[in-house]
C-alpha cells in the first residue's frame, strides 16, 4: 500500500516540473467514475517530471477509509489528508472531482473539470470531447501557458465539510457578479470591495441573493444561454447563506480587489446616442419605470457589436431594459405617466 501522506506545507511535497492535485471524496459517485481516465492521464505523463496526488478534504475520512477507496477503484497518485482544507483553499476548489495544476514554483495554472463528460448534475455525455485536465498538464509541461485555466467542475459539493469564508470562496463571487455595479461611482448602494464591506451586508446579502432580487437578471432560466450571464448558481446561494450562518468569517491570506476601468467600460464607443430631454425623479418612492426613446439619425447601417447604457446619474438608477422598436410604436407612449413599481426587501 502507498504510503498515506499529511499535508503540512506545499514545499514539503515531492519535487516535480508539474504537480497535479486531484481533489476527491470516498462517497462521491462522480469522483469514483473517474478513475479510469486519471489512470490513462496518469500513465501518459509518467517518467515526465509531473506527479499526481490525490486529496481527501474531508477530516471524517481516516486512513483506512482512504486505502479501501483507492484499492477499490484503483486512483492513481499518492494520496494526501487535508483536513484543515489548506490545500483545497490554496487551489480554489469547490468539487469532488476537480484538478488543481501548479508548476515547479507553485503556481496555480489551471483548476477546475478534468473534462467535458459531466453536462449538468447527473447528465453525462457517452464520451468527453475535451480532455482539460490533459491539455492543462501538456501546456505546463511545455512552459505555455493554459488556454483555459479556469474551468466548472461538476460534481460533490467540498465547501460542505468546511464552513465557507470571505477570501477563498465568497469574494470571488462578489468581484464576479456584484462589485462592477457595487463600489464608489456606480449604481451599487455600497461598496463590495473590501472585506470589511462585505461583512457588513452578510445576512443582507444571503437574503437577496436567496430571493434572486440580487444580483437583477431578468431572462427566465431554460430558454437559452446568455454571455456573461449575472444569475446566481445553487451553489453560489448556498455559499452566502452559508457563509452568513457562519458568522462571515474573512480567512486566512488576503485577496486583492479587482481594478476597473473608469468611464466606458467597453472602451471608447464608436456611437453615443443620447436621450432627447431627462426625467425628474421624485426624492422618495417606489421604483418607476420611464421609457425614453432614442431615434439616431443615421444615414447609412450600422451593425451592433455591444452596447453600454450610461445613466446620468447612476446612484438613481437600478437596471435599464432595452427594446428594439421596428414598428416606431413607442412614439405614441412618449411623455405619458412613467410606470411605478413597488418593490418589498
Amino acid at each position: 500500500m502507498r504510503r498515506l501522506a499529511t499535508l503540512l506545507l506545499f514545499g514539503a511535497l515531492a519535487r516535480a516540473e508539474v504537480q497535479v492535485f486531484v481533489f476527491v471524496r470516498t462517497d462521491c459517485p462522480v469522483t469514483n467514475r473517474y478513475a479510469p481516465e486519471l489512470r490513462r492521464i496518469a500513465k501518459e505523463f509518467e517518467g515526465r517530471h509531473v506527479a499526481f496526488y490525490l486529496v481527501y478534504p474531508d477530516p471524517s475520512e481516516n486512513k483506512r477509509a482512504i486505502e479501501n477507496h483507492i484499492a477499490e477503484f484503483g486512483f492513481p497518485g499518492t494520496p494526501l489528508r487535508d483536513p484543515d482544507h489548506t490545500l483545497e483553499k490554496k487551489a480554489h476548489a469547490t468539487i469532488a472531482p476537480e484538478a488543481a495544476v501548479f508548476d515547479a514554483a507553485g503556481n496555480l495554472k489551471y483548476h477546475g473539470r478534468i473534462d467535458d463528460l459531466y453536462v449538468s448534475p447527473g447528465v453525462a455525455r457517452a464520451a468527453a470531447q475535451v480532455h482539460d485536465l490533459e491539455n492543462a498538464i501538456q501546456a505546463v509541461v511545455a512552459g505555455k501557458p493554459v488556454a483555459h485555466p479556469e474551468t466548472k467542475a461538476l460534481g460533490c459539493s467540498l465547501i460542505d465539510l468546511r464552513a465557507p469564508d470571505f477570501n477563498h470562496d465568497i469574494a470571488p463571487v462578489v468581484y464576479r457578479r456584484c462589485s462592477s455595479c457595487h463600489r464608489p461611482g456606480e449604481a451599487g448602494p455600497f461598496s463590495l470591495l473590501a472585506y470589511s464591506d462585505v461583512k457588513k451586508h452578510a445576512t443582507q446579502i444571503a437574503d437577496v441573493t436567496r430571493r434572486r432580487f440580487m444580483p437583477p437578471c431578468l431572462p427566465e432560466p431554460g430558454y437559452g444561454d446568455f454571455s456573461d450571464e449575472q444569475r446566481l448558481t445553487d451553489e453560489e446561494l448556498r455559499l452566502f447563506s452559508d457563509w452568513a450562518a457562519a458568522g462571515a468569517p474573512e480567512g486566512d491570506g488576503s485577496v486583492t480587489p479587482p481594478q476597473f476601468t473608469a468611464g466606458w467600460q467597453l472602451g471608447p464607443p464608436d456611437l453615443i446616442v443620447e436621450a432627447p430631454s431627462s426625467y425628474t425623479l421624485p426624492a422618495s418612492g417606489a421604483d418607476v419605470y420611464y421609457n425614453f426613446v432614442l431615434s439616431p439619425d443615421l444615414k447609412t447601417p450600422r451593425y451592433i457589436r455591444a452596447i453600454e447604457i450610461r445613466p446620468g446619474e447612476k446612484k438613481l438608477v437600478h437596471h435599464a431594459n432595452l427594446y428594439v422598436d421596428r414598428a416606431r410604436s413607442a412614439h405614441a407612449g412618449e411623455g405619458m405617466d412613467p410606470v411605478i413599481e413597488r418593490t418589498a426587501f
